[in-house]
């Protein structure tokens, strides 16, 4: 909460501070989301959003995590910001994660709308951290530019804020304009020229990859970020000015990268390289070789052949429009 009004005021070399508090929500990229219009097929998030307990089996969730129980009751868990954005945008589906428990909600919207919630367990032995559910393709199985996002992007460019302070949005961020008429009709014409709104497969490193051979097990912490070659591109295709640079601690792409790119050829872009990075201590780096408390004494399955899997009665039926409740099992339900 205490991020959500500044801006992305974090900038290479991470501190204790800013290493936590980069991935905090900010108030400017709801406010881009709130712009969209169109249907909203699945939304993701980490935190859950405010009140969406109230919404399912409460009292098996408080059987579980009784420790939630205060901020069920008060409206405090999870985020407001996430709750603005489902009753606004109205997703089919939610799925956040977070809590680590399972759990299913069905949220009524007063127009008739539904979305249906979920949030999985920790991946875990004997944790319910998996489902497979069907969503209808509507169009083809490629990754595709989304036009009204695309619209999004170009109405909202000047709202990105890298300052500490806070800076004010429209209608105090809660403002749904959506995107203008020009930055539509922009967009309309650039993937009307390009002939497809695909995306295109220009994915090119811009850091040496992990070599298990090498003897290191920690990396090293940079100086300066590095421009990404896709964002760039896509900016370009927006004619949209690069504005994700704090100063001039930056770092460009190496030079056999940029041929492929297309980034190279366009002068003035980044600054010049930093020193090498210094070897800084991640402390919240994951230490992959060492056992989850949770697993202490846990002896995994043996592995056997495949068989027919049988019904989970813990199963959640986001096809259907079951309500929640038949998650509960009779030994978790208080």
């Amino acid at each position: 909460q205490g991020d959500f009004s500044k801006g992305h005021h974090e900038r290479l070399p991470y501190d204790d501070s800013s290493i936590r508090s980069i991935y905090h929500v900010r108030d400017f990229e709801v406010f881009k989301l709130l712009q969209m219009k169109q249907p909203v097929d699945v939304f993701l998030s980490h935190d859950w959003p405010t009140n969406i307990a109230k919404h399912g089996d409460s009292r098996s969730l408080i059987a579980k995590k009784p420790f939630l129980k205060d901020e069920i009751a008060s409206g405090s868990l999870g985020s407001p910001a996430g709750e603005e954005l489902l009753h606004a945008l109205q997703p089919a589906y939610w799925f956040s994660a977070h809590l680590h428990t399972k759990f299913a909600a069905l949220v009524q919207h007063p127009d008739g709308g539904q979305t249906k919630f979920c949030s999985l367990d920790k991946c875990l032995p004997g944790r319910d951290f998996l489902q497979v559910i069907e969503v209808e393709a509507k169009g083809p199985l490629c990754f595709e530019y989304d036009p009204e996002w695309l619209a999004i992007m170009r109405s909202t460019h000047d709202t990105l804020n890298l300052r500490r302070q806070h800076r004010p949005l429209p209608g105090m961020g809660h403002a749904r304009p959506g995107p203008s008429k020009e930055d539509v009709a922009f967009v309309e014409r650039v993937l009307t020229e390009r002939g497809t709104h695909a995306m295109p497969l220009n994915f090119a490193p811009t850091v040496a990859p992990y070599q298990p051979t090498s003897g290191q097990r920690r990396g090293t912490m940079p100086t300066g970020h590095t421009r990404n070659p896709q964002t760039v591109a896509l900016l370009d295709l927006l004619q949209l000015p690069y504005n994700l640079d704090h100063g001039a601690t930056q770092q460009q792409p190496q030079p056999q990268h940029r041929q492929s790119t297309g980034w190279g050829s366009q002068p003035g872009r980044g600054g010049p390289l930093p020193p090498p990075p210094l070897p800084v201590r991640n402390p919240e780096e994951i230490d992959l070789e060492d056992e989850d408390e949770s697993t202490q004494g846990v002896t995994p399955p043996p592995i056997t052949p495949l068989t027919p899997v049988p019904k989970n009665p813990e199963e959640i039926d986001l096809d259907g429009d079951d309500a929640p409740d038949d998650v509960v099992s009779g030994d978790e339900a208080p």
